[in-house]
This record gives structure tokens, sequence and C-alpha cells, in this order.
């Protein structure tokens, strides 16, 4: 079942779209001067709280298949709540249905983290060149101004005409209430990639028409504003951010989105709290073909309460949806059910069950972040989760050991697929399908010591479609291990390993089913602090060497050595 895409024009949805946005600016500002008419605190430690590198704000699609080249959300940190399941989150190069092939920044050198200022370099093969830098323009207990860039680029690659570049430039500035911080960024991307998985046999690398064909450069222009509580005793915490993007390729294909969300908390007493939550996303996109103005519009408002002497914890809701460009057939206001059960059964164990369900975002801009291999006039649609039912256990085999394992059973609309194009295999499109899909998720992490962290996930998908054969490029089983020490704060190692098995694909301009091979990827990583300014670092990646493809015809690099230095100041 491929859907075209809906020839719908912008203008028709503004009004709504600027009044939903007008509404959720409104509340940025006015929660922002409530804190502006409080005085400022000289409490110095509000400061280091979020002096940090924040690479989830960088698009890049270098080679596509390679841990080390990929740009990731960095991990979500756990709450500190002892009665919290706690994993180390390691991004695999599939995250849970999701195919996002995510070119990951260069490690951050661990001898460097307490310094603020930094310079980092380093080369490796396949002509790879990297550069970063930050430095804080200006801080103190008020406000902090800071600029962040870096470059990450290989001339050479597995095949001919592989080559890939990233380059980005940041500027972020913090200030601090007493009881709240308010953040605000603007930073730009460029980022270079070849379709370069074209027939090499039959056509002449050389061509200077060629390589102007499969030269695909992507730009994203973003401004970000966050209003964020750090007042931890309130009964009230929020969190308000609203988000422009501006982002285009070489072809002419453009998308502009405009995205506030806001998230409240209310502690009614001990035992109970009410939770809402709320996105709005307007956007605009154009190619050759249309021009399209999407929305799309979720609240959910929930309430928690602690029963039993706080063992049992019930949690219920609704997830409110309207949305534009659902299929004709189907509704604009989608409605979800929201309940969830947590139960103590043991001192050191949780089981949990519950429904869940809600629109999942799809655009230009989170396609291509899923594959830079993305063709020219994409279909866009959300996909959309009829239900979620899921029931799992988590807790701690000892204090150092934890684990957590889900099972869960989840209807889909709008599941999206990426499919070789039949007249130019090099790109791909995106196909949507109903599925049902039966996913098994365990996780356990080892932590005896500060020094010493060791995990461990893996889960299972069943797909099952109703049009298409298969669920193509996704995987039935993900594996990621990981583990990382620390001597005696002088050498850190970290290695991790990911496995992707059957991952299937579709030639279908001859009707062929192809089965890629397994994906083992294992990655070595060292860092040495010389002094309190310099310290150097060694990567390794794919050190079996294996050419795999996680998308096919596109072969990944083999083993690939990176060396450099950090100066801290």
């Amino acid at each position: 079942m491929n859907f075209k895409l809906l020839n719908k024009k912008a203008g028709i949805y503004i009004p709504f779209l600027s009044g939903m946005v007008r509404v959720g600016l409104f509340l940025l500002m006015a929660t922002y001067n409530l804190h502006a008419q409080v005085r400022i605190d000289d409490n110095g430690d509000i400061e280091n709280t979020e002096i940090v590198i924040e690479k989830n704000k960088k698009i890049a699609f270098p080679e596509i298949q390679k841990k080390y080249d990929k740009i990731t959300l960095p991990p979500k940190k756990s709450a500190s709540d002892p009665k919290e399941y706690s994993f180390k989150e390691i991004q695999s190069p599939v995250a849970d249905l999701e195919t996002k092939i995510k070119i990951s920044t260069i490690k951050e050198d661990l001898a460097s983290r307490k310094k603020i200022n930094y310079i980092r370099g380093g080369i490796g093969n396949y002509i790879t060149t990297y550069l970063e830098g930050q430095l804080l323009v200006k801080s103190n207990p008020k406000y902090q101004l800071g600029l962040h860039a870096r470059h990450f680029g290989s001339i050479l690659g597995p095949v001919k005409n592989s080559l890939t570049s990233s380059n980005a430039v940041e500027g972020h500035a913090k200030y601090f209430f007493p009881k709240a911080i308010h953040s605000a960024s603007a930073d730009y991307t460029r980022t270079v990639v070849n379709y370069y998985g074209y027939n090499h046999s039959n056509i002449n690398n050389d061509d200077s028409k060629l390589k102007d064909t499969i030269y695909q450069v992507y730009q994203q222009i973003a401004v970000r504003s966050e209003l964020s509580q750090v007042d931890t005793l309130s009964k009230l915490q929020y969190n308000v951010k609203a988000n422009y993007f501006n982002f285009s390729n070489k072809f002419k294909n453009s998308e502009n989105e405009l995205e506030v969300a806001g998230n409240v908390n209310y502690e009614i007493d001990k035992s109970s709290k009410f939770y809402i939550n709320t996105n709005i996303s307007a956007s605009n996109y154009t190619d050759a073909k249309a021009s399209l103005g999407r929305y799309l519009f979720n609240i959910r408002p929930e309430y928690e309460r602690k029963l039993l002497g706080d063992k049992f914890l019930l949690k219920g809701g609704i997830n409110f949806a309207y949305e534009n460009d659902t299929l004709s057939t189907t509704k604009r206001v989608h409605i979800y059910p929201i309940i969830n059960a947590d139960y103590q059964l043991l001192s050191k164990l949780n089981v949990y069950a519950g429904i869940d369900g809600g629109m999942e975002k799809n655009n230009f801009r989170t396609l291509v972040n899923q594959n830079p291999f993305l063709g020219l006039n994409p279909t866009l649609l959300h996909t959309n989760k009829l239900y979620e039912l899921y029931a799992g256990l988590r807790g701690k085999i000892t204090n150092t050991i934890h684990f957590k394992t889900t099972l869960s059973y989840n209807a889909y609309q709008n599941f999206n697929v990426y499919v070789n194009n039949i007249k130019d295999n090099s790109k791909f499109d995106v196909y949507y399908d109903n599925a049902k899909v039966l996913k098994w998720k365990t996780e356990i992490g080892y932590e005896p010591t500060q020094s010493l962290k060791l995990g461990l996930r893996g889960t299972y998908f069943n797909y099952q479609t109703d049009t298409l054969k298969q669920a193509w490029h996704l995987p039935t089983l993900d594996i990621t291990a990981y583990a990382s020490y620390n001597l005696f704060n002088k050498i850190w190692f970290s290695t991790e390993l990911y496995y992707l098995g059957g991952i299937k694909a579709v030639d279908y301009k001859t009707g062929t089913e192809i089965n890629l091979n397994d994906i083992v990827d294992i990655n070595l990583s060292a860092n040495y602090k010389i002094n309190d300014r310099f310290s150097v670092f060694m990567y390794f990646y794919n050190i079996l060497s294996q050419n795999y493809q996680r998308y096919n015809l596109y072969q990944s690099k083999g083993l690939t050595v990176m060396g450099g230095l950090t100066y801290t100041f």
C-alpha cells in the first residue's frame, strides 16, 4: 500500500495553525515573565548543571551504516529514585521501531569533561578529519553565553564517490532565575552525502554529470528556546519549549516547521499528581510536485495515584490528537486511552502493565534523519499508533545489577518503511502500511563501582503487515552491549557491540527479495589524560571490518581508526 503525497495548499490551514502557535508562544512568554519578576540569587551551583555540548541539536548524515559516523541524541539520564530502573542507554543503529541511522559525533573525551572550553581534533583512515571546539564567551551566576563548532568528514569511503561531510556552528545562551533556567540557541548545519548505492560496474565513476546527480547537500537552520523549572521543592514543575526549523536539500526540497511543547506536573498531595503534556507542530513542505501545509496537535492529561502504602501506582488519562494529513477514509481527531499500573511485588521487584497510543510525527526532516538516502519527493504521513498493550518486570537482582523486561503488542496505521526506488535504486521511497508489531525488550545493567559499568540490551520484533510482504529494512533482532572502565581518573576505556539481524530488502524492479547479512559492529575507544590541559584519544570502529549493508546497496566502511588530541582551557 503506497500512498501518494497529499497535494494540499499550505494556506488552507494557516489561520488554525497561527492560533495554536500564538497560544503556545503566549504560554512560553507568560511563564518567562513570571520568573523575571523574582530577585536573582547568587547561587552559582546552577551554573554547572547544563554546561554540555548539546549534540542533539545537530542533524548530520555522513555515512549511514557506521556507529562512529552517527549524530544522535544524547542518552537520557535515569532518575535517581532507587525504585526506578537504571540502565545506561547506548544508541543502537536502530532505536525501537525507528530505522534511524544516526551518525554520532566523536565521543566526548572523558578527560576534559570538567572543562568548559576545549578544542579537539583528530585524523583517521579514509582521509577522515575531525575538529570540534567550544568556547564559553561569558559566564556568571546570572547568565552564560557560548559558541560551539564542529567538522567531521571523510574524503574516501567503502566505494568510489562515497565521501561524507558534516559541519555545524552554534551559539547558545542561558539565563538563570532563582527557580528556573531560560535557554536559547541558534545553529546552522551543512551535511554532504553521496548516493553511492548505484551499480558502479556499469557507470563511469569519473563522469562529472554523475557526480552532480549523486551529490546531495542538506542544510538546517534551527532556533530554540526553552524555559525549565529547577525548583525541585515546588509542587508545580514545568518545561516549555519553542523551536523553529528550516530544513532543505540541494534539489530544492524544503520544509519550515514551528514547534511548541509544554509539560506541566502538579503535586496535589503526597499520594497524587496531575500531568499535562502538549505539543503543537505546524509545518510547510514544498518540492517539485506540491506545497503542503501540515499540522499536528497533541494534548495528554493524566492523573497519578499511589495506593497500598505506595506499593501500587496507578496512572490514567487520555491522549488527544488532531492532524490534517491522514487519508480521507480516516478521521482527523484521535483519542487514545492511557492506563499504567505499577505494583511493587517484592522489595526490589516491580510488575507493571498498561495501554498507550498516539500520533508519531513524520516530516521531511525526521525522515531524512532516519534515511539520508531518501528520494526527492517523499510521501509525508504521520504514523498513528492505535494502541500499545504492554506488561513487564523491573528491579534489582543486587544493589549493583538492574534489569527490565517488557513485552508489548502494537497496532499501527501509516507504519513507514523504506524501499529502493524502482527507476533509481540508489534512492529510497517511503512506503506506508497497517502493521501489528510484537516486541520483547530486555535490558540489564551492572555497575559494581563508579569506575566500571557493563550493560546489555536486546529487542526482538515480529512484524505483521497488511499489504507489504515484509517490514522492509527493519530488524527482527537488535542487541547492544557496552562496557566502560575508568582507571585512576587517568585512562578511560569503553567498548560497544551492536548486532542487527533479520533485515530484508526488496527490488521491486525484478521482484527479488533480498536477505541482508547480519550486522556485527564492535567498537573500542581509549582516552588518556596527560595533564589538566591535554589528553589524547584513540577510536577503533568496526573492528571486525565487516562491509555490511544497513540499507540495501549501501556498503559500510571497514575498520576505521582515528586518533587525536584534546586541549581544554
